[in-house]
């Protein structure tokens, strides 16, 4: 892994499509502040992490790491997003 890269904690959460789980990755971009959000791959496997390009404007990349799972952005406890 490129360790230059800006180290930004991620939500992780499963999506809402029973019939294609996956990985949603959610992070606050450290370049323009807003929300960013990132495929973290097949829910039946870890979560996919590690370098991402920034959906704005940035000339640079940043490398998503793990928060705990569950946990928002702000530290506030969600619901498991899977659908019954």
């Amino acid at each position: 892994m490129n360790e230059s890269l800006i180290k930004v904690p991620t939500t992780i959460r499963r999506s809402r499509n029973r019939h294609d789980q996956r990985w949603i990755l959610e992070l606050r971009c450290p370049f323009c502040g807003h929300i960013h959000v990132h495929g973290g791959g097949p829910s039946d496997h870890p979560p996919l992490l590690g370098a991402r390009v920034p959906h704005c404007e940035a000339d640079a990349d940043y490398e998503l790491i793990s928060i705990e799972e569950g946990v928002n952005l702000d530290g506030v406890a969600v619901e498991d997003r899977r659908t019954a």
